[in-house]
Formats: C-alpha cells, sequence, structure tokens
C-alpha cells in the first residue's frame, strides 16, 4: 500500500464523519430558527475536532512513510516501538471518532425527544382544563410525550397524585376479565358458545340459561342488570336498601338480579350490562378454582409487572392508593366514596390501578404475551354496538372501539362510578397510549377528546 492511498483512506474516513456532523448541525440550525430558538451548536465543534484529528492521523502516517511504503509493514511482528506509537495513535483517534459520533447521534435522538416532550407540554397545557385533578399519562412507541399530574390523592393531608397513585377505574376491569375468559378459551377450558346453565350451578328463575359466553363478552346477553345505567343516574341509589359494605365477591350480587326477569332475548341487541361481567367473574372462579381477583394477579398483573395493581377492599386499601372525592354542593366540601361503591371490587370493575401499569397491559396485550394475537385482534374489533353514538362506539370484549374511517379503529375501555373516571386508549396508527384517571370524577372524557383532536393528527 502505497502513502497516497493509505492517508487517502484516512482523509476519507475523516470526510465522511466530517459531512455527518456537519449536516446534523445545519438540520438543528434549521429547526431552531424556524421555531425562533437557541442553537444547540454542539455538532460544529464536533465537526472541527474531526478535522483535527484527521490531520494528525494522516501526520502520523506521513512519519511512519518508510514503513508504510514497506510491503512488510503489516507485519506486526517487525514493528519498532515508534510504530507501534504511531500506529496506537491512529486507532485511538479512529476509535475516537467512532465513539464521538455514536454519541452525537445518541444527543441528536435526545434533542428530537425533548423538542416532542416540550411541543407536546405545550399543547396539552392549552387543552387540558387547569382544573382537572388526577393524572394524564402519554406514551408513544415505549416513550413518555407527556405527564399531567394535579390534585391530590389525600385531600385534607394534601398528599399530591403521583405516576405512583393507585387510582381506582370503575368498571375499567371489566378488560381484565375479559382477558381471563380469553385465556381459559384459548387453553380449551371453555370455549365462546358455553352456557351459563352448563358452566354455573345456579337457580336460574327467569334468566334464560343459554345466554353463551360470547354474549357476556360484548353486552349481548340480555341477562337483567343490577345496576341498569339506562334507568338509573347514581349508582349510590344501589345501597338505598342493599348496604354497600355487603359486596366483598360477586356472588354477593347475585340478590341484586337473580329474580329479575331478562331485560330483552339473548342475542337480539348490545345493551351494556355489569351483570354480564360479574357472571363472567364467576365462571373464571368455578373453572380456575380461585376467586377471579387472585387468578387475575397471578395470570395478568404479575405477568405485566403490574405490582401496583389490584383489587382491594375499601377498608383495607394498601399504601398509595387514592381516596376518591364526591363534592357536596350544599356544604361546599368534599365526602370519600366509601359508602358509595362496593366495598371491593368485582367482575364489573373496582380494581385499583397506576397510570404505568395500565401501560404495561397495553404493551404485554398488544404483544400477545397475555393471549394470542389473533385473540387480541378480535378483543380489539367491533363485535357489537351500532356506533350510534360516535365517541363511544362499538364494543369489543372488554374494550370499546372507536371506529376511524381514515385508519385502523381506536381502541378504550373506561370506568365511572362516584368520585372516579378512567379511560385508557390505544391508537395503533400511531402507537399512542393514553391514560387518564381522576379521583374526583372529573371529565377524562372531554380530556380524551381533546388529545385526539391534538395528537391524533
Amino acid at each position: 500500500m502505497t502513502i497516497e492511498t493509505y492517508t487517502a483512506k484516512i482523509a476519507g474516513f475523516y470526510m465522511l464523519l466530517f459531512l455527518f456532523t456537519s449536516l446534523l448541525g445545519i438540520v438543528e440550525i434549521c429547526n431552531r430558527i424556524r421555531k425562533n430558538k437557541v442553537i444547540w451548536a454542539g455538532f460544529f465543534p464536533c465537526s472541527f475536532l474531526y478535522s483535527i484529528f484527521g490531520f494528525f492521523s494522516i501526520l502520523t502516517a506521513y512519519m511512519a512513510y518508510d514503513d508504510v511504503a514497506d510491503p512488510n509493514y503489516w507485519r506486526y511482528q517487525d514493528w519498532t516501538l515508534q510504530d507501534f506509537i504511531l500506529q496506537g495513535i491512529r486507532t485511538f483517534l479512529i476509535w475516537l471518532s467512532i465513539g464521538i459520533s455514536l454519541y452525537l447521534l445518541s444527543e441528536w435522538n435526545t434533542l428530537k425527544n425533548k423538542r416532542r416532550r416540550k411541543r407536546t407540554k405545550k399543547v396539552m397545557e392549552k387543552i387540558i382544563d387547569k382544573k382537572f385533578r388526577g393524572m394524564i399519562y402519554i406514551v408513544q412507541k415505549g416513550k413518555v410525550i407527556h405527564e399531567w399530574a394535579s390534585g391530590f390523592a389525600d385531600l385534607p393531608n394534601e398528599i399530591p397524585n403521583t405516576t405512583e397513585t393507585r387510582f381506582a377505574s370503575a368498571s375499567a376491569g371489566k378488560a381484565f376479565v375479559a382477558v381471563g375468559i380469553l385465556q381459559l378459551i384459548e387453553q380449551g377450558k371453555i370455549t365462546f358458545e358455553d352456557t351459563l346453565g352448563t358452566l354455573l350451578d345456579l337457580e336460574w328463575n327467569a334468566i334464560d340459561k343459554d345466554v353463551t359466553v360470547r354474549q357476556l363478552l360484548n353486552h349481548t346477553s340480555g341477562v337483567p342488570d343490577y345496576f341498569d345505567e339506562n334507568s338509573m343516574d347514581d349508582y349510590e341509589e344501589l345501597w338505598i336498601d342493599f348496604p354497600n359494605y355487603k359486596i366483598r365477591k360477586n356472588g354477593d350480587l347475585l340478590p341484586l338480579f337473580i329474580n329479575k326477569p331478562m331485560i330483552y332475548p339473548k342475542g337480539e341487541k348490545f345493551q351494556y350490562s355489569n351483570t354480564g361481567y360479574v357472571l363472567l367473574a364467576m365462571i373464571l372462579e368455578k373453572v380456575t378454582g380461585q376467586p377471579f381477583d387472585e387468578y387475575l394477579k397471578k395470570n395478568l398483573f404479575e405477568v405485566c409487572g403490574m405490582a401496583s395493581t389490584g383489587y382491594y377492599a375499601l377498608d383495607k386499601l394498601q399504601a398509595k392508593c387514592a381516596n376518591h372525592y364526591i363534592y357536596c354542593a350544599d356544604t361546599d366540601d368534599y365526602r370519600t366514596n366509601i359508602f358509595s361503591v362496593d366495598a371491593k371490587g368485582t367482575g364489573a370493575g373496582g380494581a385499583f390501578v397506576t397510570v404505568k401499569d395500565i401501560v404495561r397491559f397495553w404493551t404485554h396485550l398488544l404483544e400477545g404475551r397475555l393471549i394470542a394475537k389473533p385473540l387480541v385482534s378480535e378483543m380489539l374489533r367491533k363485535q357489537s354496538g351500532d356506533g350510534a353514538d360516535a365517541e363511544e362506539g362499538y364494543y369489543g370484549y372488554g374494550m370499546w372501539i372507536i371506529d376511524n374511517p381514515s385508519g385502523k379503529d381506536f381502541a378504550y375501555f373506561q370506568g365511572c362510578d362516584p368520585g372516579v373516571s378512567f379511560l385508557s386508549e390505544y391508537n395503533p396508527n400511531n402507537g399512542m397510549i393514553s391514560v387518564l384517571a381522576s379521583n374526583y370524577g372529573d371529565n377524562v372524557w372531554k380530556a380524551m377528546r381533546n388529545i385526539r383532536e391534538t395528537l391524533y393528527k
């Protein structure tokens, strides 16, 4: 190899690095000028540094000219001390240059992420009601792009809400029960077409015992609902004649619906049913021989790493569980909801969750680590409903589905109880997962609507 060939290779290597960093620097300047921001010019000093490295590398090559020109030079056994020193300098400079390039590329990605988060924060500050109390947590492709915490988890003691706060999620727990049932179907322990009469040994009275698992999952069963959202305005009405502290397991709800007639013939139409998911949880318990919450803890929460999620009795709440507050207009203050909801969650809902745990749930579900991906697709597909309310949408299995004519449909699950509002949505078109929770019953639906209108475009 001639000295000209050798130095040309060195010069070419550094020229590529120089052009690489200069290009990043130019793009950075354009971004900053366009947004009237201060320029981060770290790329240009590195470009200059590469020029110096290149000069010294070529200089050391010329200092060893005689050796380089010698065909035997590349046999390191014949090198002198000077050869080792000069070659060592060149090698060090080359690897140092590569290391700096990798660092710059990392810094470039960091700058882009910081800019994106800052831009999202500004947008969110404009669209989120400043009076919203709770957590809003948005992740896109594994990266947190917005985090909003407001209000107190414990109002009298002024303990703030954080990403570690465990919020009640009301009916959102139906998504967990649906996954548990789909796991049993996947394992061949039950089928979609199995019926209430074959799975649960109960006195069904006027309830059709031929209602199927599929009809329970997609709310087309027609079974009487112990809390009929079409005729009852407030969940608290349930406890006027029946103390809420008696509700600590699924079977405790039987007296509230077992003697009622069917609302409509099975399979005739969609009508949201809390009873349907209580029965699904009872099926989980009958087939597995475990309380449904213990089954979900082992086969869902622990699998997902959802260490802060669980079903807790209101008189045995775990650390970092938020109190949930109901506004009292007559006294202009707040009371907790401990006399307004079930003493412990059931198949109809009631899990305590953190926003980070919900992201873990979505991630594991979508990756097929809870149920196989074909079943995930069925879960997130329109199974029932007519979409008359475009924002509410259709229903899958434990999930609501919003029709999206311009792309893939959005999937979400939600919950609402006195003092509780929760919603989490997945947008498959941009990989965005949003989690919104309020322990004051604040309007998560309005906030999510604003997120769709601004961040989905």
